[in-house]
C-alpha cells in the first residue's frame, strides 16, 4: 500500500464546505483520474512484458473509506473475471477460462521461485506527481463552480 498524503486539506475542506462546495466529490473524481492512469500505465507494462491480454488492472475506491470526509482510498488491482475458489476438481480448467488475471499477480509480487517484477508500483511512483495535479484541477474547478 502506497500514501499520497497532502497537508491542510481538513481547512480547505471546511471553507470549501462553508462555500457550499462539494469537497467529498471533488477529491474523488481528482485521485479516480490519477488511478486509472496508474492502472492504464500498468497494462501498457503488462503488454510491453508479453502477457496476452488488453486489461489486467482497473482502478476503484475502497468502500470502506465512503464515511470518511478528507481520504479516499483507491484499490489499483487486478480485475476479477470469476469470483469464488478454485474447485477441488478441474481446477486446470478453471485456471485456464481465467486466463492471464490470475497469473498477473505472481510477477508484480514475486514467488518462490521467481524476483518480484512490479508494474503497478512503478506506474504509480511516476504518476504521484499526476495524481496530486489532478486533484488540484478537481478543487480548482469546484471553486470556480462556486464564482470563486
Amino acid at each position: 500500500m502506497i500514501n499520497i498524503e497532502t497537508n491542510g486539506l481538513k481547512e480547505f475542506r471546511k471553507k470549501l464546505e462553508a462555500l457550499d462546495g462539494n469537497f467529498k466529490k471533488a477529491l474523488k473524481k481528482g485521485v479516480m483520474k490519477g488511478a486509472r492512469k496508474v492502472a492504464k500505465d500498468g497494462n501498457r507494462n503488462a503488454k510491453s512484458r508479453g502477457f496476452s491480454m488488453s486489461e489486467y488492472y482497473s482502478a476503484s475506491e475502497a468502500s470502506y473509506t465512503k464515511q470518511s470526509d478528507t481520504a479516499i482510498v483507491v484499490k489499483v488491482g487486478t480485475r476479477r473475471v470469476r469470483r469464488g475458489v478454485a474447485p477441488q476438481k478441474n481446477k486446470s480448467k478453471y485456471y485456464k477460462s481465467v486466463g492471464d488475471y490470475f497469473y498477473v499477480r505472481f510477477p508484480e509480487y514475486g514467488t518462490i521461485h521467481q524476483a518480484p517484477q512490479p508494474t503497478l508500483k512503478p506506474a504509480l511512483e511516476s504518476n504521484e506527481e499526476y495524481i496530486k495535479e489532478c486533484v488540484k484541477e478537481t478543487f480548482e474547478t469546484e471553486i470556480k463552480k462556486l464564482g470563486g
